[in-house]
Order: structure tokens, then sequence, then C-alpha cells
């Protein structure tokens, strides 16, 4: 699912640089995700906030984990 129009960024691509990325804000630098016109901002943060939080306690995937974001794609 596209998350940020502005500069096409998905949910998918978000995972992908946010297990790279220390910060909502590299992320931002690196993509240019809800830098345009900010409404992906809460969903954005939300994606990359799931990601970082499974890669830092695996177990959680099984939990929570990226439901949001796979139920909205």
């Amino acid at each position: 699912m596209i998350v940020c129009v502005c500069h096409r960024i998905s949910h998918r691509e978000i995972e992908r640089h946010a297990l790279a990325c220390d910060n909502f804000d590299e992320l931002q630098l690196n993509t240019g995700v809800a830098t345009g016109c900010g409404r992906c901002g809460d969903c954005a943060r939300s994606v990359f906030d799931e990601v970082r939080q499974i890669s830092v306690c695996p177990g959680a995937a099984r939990g929570a984990g990226l439901q949001h974001a796979v139920a909205l794609a």
C-alpha cells in the first residue's frame, strides 16, 4: 500500500528502510516520506515504530507486530 502519495513510498519501503535507519528523521531524509503535504506522517511513523519494535523484540512479531500495516495493504 502506498503510504506517502507525494513521494510514492509504500509501507514495504518504509519497513525496509526502518531496519537501516536509526530514527524517523533519518527515514524522512532517505525517502522523503512525510515531507510533502504531511498527511502520511502518522501512518508512516506507525509503520516505522512497529518495525523498529519487532527488530528489538522479535517475539513481538507473533503478537501485534505488523498486522496494522498488513491490514492497511
